[in-house]
C-alpha cells in the first residue's frame, strides 16, 4: 500500500503526536483527565514495542514528531530513550516536546543532551500567580518561570503556548510583554471543547481571539498566514510584534476536515453546544497504542496493540488512518479571514 499519496493538500504527512503518559502533576481546568489520550486507557503500549511502531511510521512517510502527555518530564528516562529512537530514524525532520515547565530546572541538562530537540514548548497561560493557580490547580508559577529561563540559558529553542481564557484574558498583554523581554516566541490558542471536561466549562472559559488578532495586526511589523506541518488544521496568523513571533490559533476561522467528518454530529454547522473545533490536523499515538485522528470519536481509533506482533498489519493500519487525510476540505466557521495589508 502506498500511503504517501494520501496528502493532496499538503507537502508532507502530518506530524505524529506521541502521548508518553496520561499522568500530570498539574490539574489544568480545561484539560481532560487522560491528557491527549482518548476517554480512558487500555493496555499500555510497551517500551519494547514502541520502536517497531516508530520504524513503520518512518517507513510510510512520517517525518515529524511531537512528544506530549500528561506531563512527559515525569518520565524523563523513557523520554530520553524515545528521543534516541526518533533521532535514529532515517527520515526524522523534527522532534518537539510539550511540557508544563515545572520540572525544567531539574531536567534541563537531560534535555540539553538529547540527540535532537528542535523545539521545547512550554504551556504558560499567565504570569499572575493567582490566575496561574486558578487555571492549573497548583502554586508553581515561580518554578515554571525559573525553568523557562534555565532552558533559554542552556541554549534550547523555547516557545510559550498560551491558552487564552476568561480567567487570563486581562493579563494577556502583560504575558506577551514578559515573553518579549525574554525573546520568547508565543502561540496563543483559544479553549478547545471536549466531552471531558465538558461543554459547560468551555462556555464559561471560551474567549474569541478576534480582538487580540486585530490589536496585534495594528501593532505588528509584519503579518502572514501559516498552517501547521502537513498543511492541515486551523489557518493561523503569524505576527512579528516587538521583535518576537506571535502565532494565533483561532478556531473561529475554520479548519480542515476529513470526508469521514461530513456526517458527524459535532460539526460546527450542526448548531449544537458541543462541536469539533480542531477538525483534521494531525495523528496521535496514545499511551495505550491507539492511532487516532479525532479526539472526540473513539470509534475512529485504530488499536495497534492487538496486532503488534505483525508488522505488515501495523503498516496497513497506519496507512488506513493516513488515508483519512485524503480529500481533506476546509470549513469556514463564523469569522472570515481579515485582510492582511502588510507582508
Amino acid at each position: 500500500m502506498n500511503c504517501t499519496s494520501a496528502f493532496p493538500i499538503a507537502t508532507q504527512a502530518p506530524p505524529l503526536r506521541i502521548v508518553v503518559t496520561a499522568n500530570c502533576n498539574f490539574h489544568c481546568i480545561y484539560c481532560s483527565q487522560y491528557g491527549e489520550n482518548l476517554f480512558s486507557l487500555g493496555n499500555i503500549l510497551s517500551e519494547r514495542d514502541l520502536p517497531k511502531v516508530l520504524k513503520i511510521a518512518d517507513h510510510i512517510g512520517i517525518k515529524d514528531y511531537r512528544i506530549t502527555g500528561g506531563e512527559p518530564l515525569l518520565f524523563i528516562g523513557f523520554v530520553s530513550k524515545l528521543f534516541d529512537y526518533l533521532a535514529d530514524l532515517p527520515n526524522t525532520q523534527s522532534i518537539q516536546l510539550t511540557t508544563n515547565g515545572s520540572l525544567l530546572t531539574k531536567h534541563v541538562d537531560y534535555l540539553d543532551n538529547l540527540p535532537r530537540l528542535d523545539l521545547l514548548k512550554v504551556s504558560l497561560d499567565t504570569i499572575r500567580p493567582k490566575e496561574f493557580e486558578r487555571v492549573t490547580g497548583v502554586d508553581e508559577l515561580t518554578q515554571v518561570m525559573k525553568g523557562i529561563l534555565c532552558a533559554i540559558e542552556s541554549g534550547l529553542r523555547v516557545r510559550i503556548n498560551t491558552v487564552v481564557t476568561r480567567i487570563t484574558l486581562s493579563g494577556i498583554w502583560e504575558m506577551l510583554s514578559w515573553c518579549c523581554d525574554n525573546n520568547l516566541s508565543v502561540k496563543l490558542l483559544d479553549v478547545n471543547q471536549f466531552a471531558d471536561p465538558g461543554s459547560q466549562l468551555w462556555k464559561n472559559l471560551y474567549v474569541p481571539l478576534i480582538d487580540i488578532r486585530n490589536a496585534l495586526r495594528d501593532e505588528s511589523d509584519s503579518v502572514c498566514w501559516t498552517h501547521g506541518l502537513g498543511g492541515y488544521g486551523i489557518p493561523m496568523e503569524e505576527f512579528s510584534w516587538n521583535g518576537i513571533q506571535i502565532t494565533v490559533k483561532d478556531s473561529s476561522i475554520g479548519t480542515t476536515y476529513s470526508t469521514l467528518c461530513k456526517d458527524c454530529p459535532l460539526l460546527w454547522s450542526k448548531g449544537i453546544s458541543l462541536y469539533c473545533q480542531e477538525g483534521l490536523y494531525n495523528l496521535t499515538l496514545t499511551t495505550d497504542g491507539n492511532l487516532i485522528m479525532c479526539r472526540h470519536r473513539a470509534d475512529l481509533a485504530v488499536s495497534l496493540t492487538k496486532s503488534i506482533q505483525d508488522s505488515k498489519i501495523i503498516r496497513n493500519q497506519f496507512c488506513s488512518v493516513l488515508d483519512r487525510f485524503s480529500n481533506a476540505y476546509f470549513v469556514e466557521h463564523q469569522l472570515k479571514k481579515p485582510p492582511l495589508e502588510r507582508k
